[in-house]
């Protein structure tokens, strides 16, 4: 379960679909979690990806790829001040809805109290025949590492995995 997002400004509308993806700071990465500052910008401590504590305890914590579309440009506004941005080539990295990262972030609970979890990162190219990649991104607070106990963590995060598949076209996820 998801207890809280920072997201209330500046979330976009995805090829006319609402979600929870904002625009990231320099250098964000899926599994980096940290905390807000009083500006409200959000401060990486570490990552699930290379803390040693978790690494040790990851089963199957493979990201997942996500395609919003098949077409290879989409449009993306931004639901605070209407500004649009284009999305070439986008794509979704998620961490995965199953019991091995529920385990993780419950192992990691105690530590990583209060701190906020980036989930979901978008990827995309600024310009049809551009290399250069933006990204947008997506954070929540687990409810486990609020509560600093053990508890079921998966009804909400699997309720906001059914919710990226409902705008992706099928779940064109990378299993392995």
């Amino acid at each position: 379960m998801i207890l809280d997002r920072q997201r209330k400004y500046g979330s976009h509308e995805i090829d006319g679909v609402p979600s929870n993806f904002l625009a990231a700071p320099d250098g964000i990465k899926l599994g980096d979690y940290g905390h807000f500052t009083n500006a409200k910008k959000f401060f990486c401590e570490g990552n699930l990806f290379s803390d040693p504590e978790s690494l040790s305890l990851m089963a199957d914590i493979v990201p997942r790829q996500h395609k919003i579309s098949s077409k290879d440009h989409v449009m993306a506004r931004n639901r605070t001040d209407s500004r649009f941005l284009n999305l070439y080539k986008p794509l979704v990295l998620s961490l995965p809805s199953n019991e091995d990262l529920m385990s993780l972030l419950t192992s990691l609970s105690t530590r990583l109290t209060n701190r906020y979890l980036v989930r979901r990162v978008l990827q995309y190219s600024k310009g049809r025949h551009s290399s250069t990649m933006a990204y947008l991104y997506d954070i929540a607070m687990p409810f486990v590492w609020y509560q600093r106990s053990a508890g079921s963590a998966s009804d909400e995060w699997l309720r906001d995995e059914s919710q990226l598949r409902a705008w992706t076209e099928g779940d064109q996820s990378d299993e392995g």
